[in-house]
């Protein structure tokens, strides 16, 4: 029987898994959405039910699992930043904080001042997106938990019974020093050592399904589980970047995008941060709140297909879109108050045109992503890797090459739940992590930009990157 191994990628609207072969092919695969992706009414608050995470994997994994070859390990992936309390018998004190959920700005202001140091080495600042703000607000409003945990944690710990350990990746959100691998003073100040997390390399073995883990999901007992990673952090591996100078962009829920460098990118204004890849490189990167989620919410999944076949006809818009579904950015710039904007030149009456100037909005995003990072002296190739459920739609794919004026490169499976697969098949099986990234990804189609149409859309670009800053301006000064 043939060796495989399993993704499990825990997001926003679901759950996806995969089991891939040590030479990239897919044996199987699944896909299932949770009932809610918020259950708070609350302004601020975006809350999701652990449970819910946890029937839903358990569902996939059984699935997964009914796949005619022997699975070697399995690793899982989370939203960064999505933090849960447990109490003593490891049971969710409430709903899961999400990463975009804002309650603990005040508590991000007051880390920030205690990281100044931490946060100048690594080039991140403290805000409401990361869990150790959220485990302050937890522990200021009575909330007295046994650990806290983040997403990947809580369904390792369902599977395996460990609830003690985490990964680099989803530890840097906590605090955690990437350079002195330890918890640096300022976070044990605030955290009792038993509350804080093992911190493993992405890809290290973490434990092994239990025989609760197996009843429910169908793995086989003592099926090693690798430690995981942030959606981001899998995403980019999914995408094949895993080298220096290789660069992805994810598209999601939200836009990420991600590099592989040797050295520590530093960025004094917060906006770019760092994970540590196993191999002693670095994966700087950051993620936007524009994305996908603009295009579930404002023109709904059912007429996708209708609307990329319609609007495939009609661009470049010259419409100048800021798609955020609320307040609030992080990528290409940190601006809490920051709002979206929609300046409709033509087509304001036409579904399809204003679909479309959403998709060149997302572009746009991306690519003033992509100019941060050269201004902090990082070359980024003429060719970009790019997965995530964005690139099922073509015409996004040659909306955005042609924005940034790259070829993208999409990989054959374009979820992180491959790089998930990767990671657990990176110690396991190749002993590397960029080996398992060259042996199991595979490259499905490369897009290149429209000659005409990049001309005509740098114009309308720096149009946009003027709206923005008027924009931003305008709400400093209304502060």
């Amino acid at each position: 029987m043939e060796k495989a191994f399993i993704g499990l990628d825990i997001g926003t609207q679901g759950v996806r898994g995969v089991v891939i072969t040590p030479d990239g092919r897919v044996l199987n695969s699944c896909k299932k959405g949770f009932d809610s992706m918020n259950v708070s009414k609350e302004p601020g608050r975006q809350e999701q039910n652990p449970e819910d995470w946890w029937r839903t994997a358990m569902a996939v994994l059984a699935v997964l699992s009914d796949t005619q070859a022997e699975i070697c390990a399995a690793a899982i992936d989370g939203t960064s930043g999505t933090l849960i309390p447990l109490d003593e018998q490891n049971r969710p004190m409430m709903n899961a904080m999400m990463y975009n959920d804002t309650r603990s700005a005040g508590q991000a202001e007051w880390i920030e001042e205690e990281a100044r140091r931490q946060q100048a080495a690594f080039g991140f600042r403290f805000n409401s997106s990361y869990t150790l703000p959220k485990i302050l607000w937890c522990m200021e409003n009575g909330i007295q938990a046994k650990r806290y945990v983040h997403q990947t944690d809580y369904i390792v710990g369902k599977l395996t019974g460990i609830y003690g350990r985490t990964d680099t990746s989803n530890a840097l959100k906590a605090g955690y020093d990437l350079t002195n691998n330890r918890w640096p003073e300022f976070v044990t100040r605030l955290l009792p050592k038993e509350k804080l997390p093992e911190v493993l390399p992405c890809g290290y073995l973490l434990g092994e399904v239990s025989a609760a883990g197996a009843e429910a999901t169908g793995m086989k007992k003592g099926t090693p589980i690798c430690a995981g990673a942030t959606d981001g952090y899998a995403s980019s591996l999914a995408a094949c970047a895993a080298r220096p100078g290789d660069w992805a962009s994810i598209l999601g829920t939200t836009l990420i995008v991600k590099g592989v460098t040797e050295n520590l990118i530093g960025d004094p204004g917060g906006v770019i941060y760092s994970h540590r890849h196993p191999q002693g490189w670095w994966m700087p990167g950051g993620a936007s709140n524009v994305g996908g989620r603009c295009i579930n919410e404002w023109f709904g999944m059912e007429r996708l297909d209708e609307l990329n076949q319609k609007s495939s006809r009609i661009a470049p818009t010259g419409n100048l879109v800021y798609p955020l579904t609320a307040r609030g950015e992080r990528f290409p710039f940190v601006q809490a108050d920051f709002e979206g904007f929609s300046l409709m030149r033509m087509g304001r009456e036409e579904e399809s045109v204003r679909y479309l100037s959403v998709l060149e909005g997302v572009g746009y995003v991306e690519r003033m992503c992509y100019d941060s990072i050269e201004t902090m002296g990082v070359l980024v190739p003429d060719t970009i890797y790019t997965t995530g459920g964005g690139c099922r739609s073509k015409v996004w794919l040659h909306t955005r090459a042609a924005i940034l004026n790259r070829t993208l490169k999409i990989p054959f499976f374009t979820d992180a739940a491959a790089g998930s697969a990767m990671l657990a098949a990176s110690t396991v099986y190749f002993k590397e992590l960029s080996k398992a990234v060259e042996c199991m990804g595979r490259i499905r189609e490369v897009i290149e930009p429209d000659p005409v149409k990049a001309e005509i859309y740098n114009e309308y670009y720096q149009e946009f990157v003027c709206e923005v800053e008027k924009k931003r301006q305008v709400e400093h000064e209304y502060i």
